[in-house]
C-alpha cells in the first residue's frame, strides 16, 4: 500500500486522517520545544492497523545526539518510550550539532535502555551551522559503527537536500538508499546549496516540479509532507496528480 500523509496534531491525529483523507502523519508526543512531557495515562494507547496506516513521531527540536553530557540523551530516551507507550514505530530526530564519534558514543549508551519495538530514523540536514547528517553518506557511517544491534534508519528529507547543495539526480539515487525508512516531502524556499532549511509548499519553492513527479513515480517508502499550511490541501492534490 502507498502511504502518503502530513505532519498533524497527534490530539487530532484521527480527524486530520479524514480531513486530509491520508493514511500516513507524523506527530509530536510532546511539545518540540521543551525537553520532556507530562507523563501519559496507561490507557492511552493509538489504535490503528498498521497495514492501512503509517505512523511515526518527530522527537523535540532540543536534543543534540553529539552532546550526550547535556540532556540529550535523557530526552531522546523519554521521546522513544512515549513511542513504544503509544504504538508509534518510529522515531525522527536530527543527528545534531558536534561530531559523527560523539553521536556514536550517544547510541552506543542505550543499549540496555532502548525500548523495543521503536526505530531510531536518522535525518539528513541541510548543514547549517556544525549540524550533522547533510550527505547520507554521513548517517549511513553513523548507523554502520554502532555496536550493538540497535534499530536505526534513514529519514531523508528533499528540502534538507536541496539545501545542502545536492542535485537533482542526487537526491533521486540517496532516496532510493536501503536504509531510507520515510521520506519528508518538501519543497524549499531556498537556493539549492545555501546550507539552510526553509520548507514551502509544492510548486511554491526553488526545487524542480519534476523532482516530485519523479518521486511520485518512483518511491514506495512512506511520504511525509512538512510543508506550510497555507497550501496543505493543495500539496496533496498536486502529488496525487502526479501519480497517476
Amino acid at each position: 500500500m502507498r502511504f502518503l500523509g502530513r505532519h498533524v496534531t497527534l490530539s487530532s491525529l484521527k480527524s486530520d486522517l479524514q480531513h486530509y483523507q491520508i493514511n500516513a502523519a507524523q506527530v509530536f508526543t510532546k511539545a518540540p520545544q521543551q525537553w520532556f512531557g507530562k507523563p501519559m495515562q496507561d490507557t492511552f494507547r493509538l489504535k490503528y492497523d498498521p497495514e492501512k496506516y503509517y505512523i511515526c513521531a518527530h522527537a523535540g527540536y532540543l536534543i543534540n545526539m553529539a552532546n550526550k553530557t547535556s540532556q540529550s540523551r535523557t530526552a531522546l530516551l523519554h521521546e522513544a518510550n512515549r513511542c513504544a507507550h503509544l504504538g508509534i514505530p518510529d522515531l525522527v530526530v536530527h543527528p545534531g550539532s558536534g561530531s559523527n564519534l560523539d553521536v556514536l558514543s550517544l547510541l552506543n549508551s542505550l543499549e540496555e535502555e532502548w525500548p523495543l519495538g521503536v526505530t531510531l530514523l536518522l535525518e539528513n540536514t541541510a548543514g547549517q551551522g556544525k549540524y550533522l547528517g547533510g550527505r547520507i553518506e554521513e548517517l549511513q557511517y553513523i548507523i554502520d559503527h554502532v555496536n550493538h544491534p540497535m534499530p536505526l534508519s534513514v529519514c531523508y528529507d528533499t528540502a534538507h537536500a536541496w539545501g545542502w547543495g545536492s542535485s537533482v539526480e542526487e537526491i533521486k539515487v540517496n532516496i532510493k538508499h536501503p536504509m531510507v525508512k520515510v521520506v519528508h516531502l518538501n519543497d524549499s524556499l531556498v537556493p539549492n546549496g545555501c546550507k539552510k532549511d526553509r520548507h514551502a509548499n509544492l510548486c511554491h519553492g526553488t526545487m524542480p516540479i519534476e523532482l516530485f513527479k519523479w518521486i511520485a513515480q518512483n518511491v514506495t517508502v512512506p511520504l511525509i509532507m512538512e510543508t506550510p499550511e497555507t497550501y496543505d490541501m493543495q500539496d496533496l492534490e498536486i502529488f496525487r496528480e502526479l501519480i497517476k
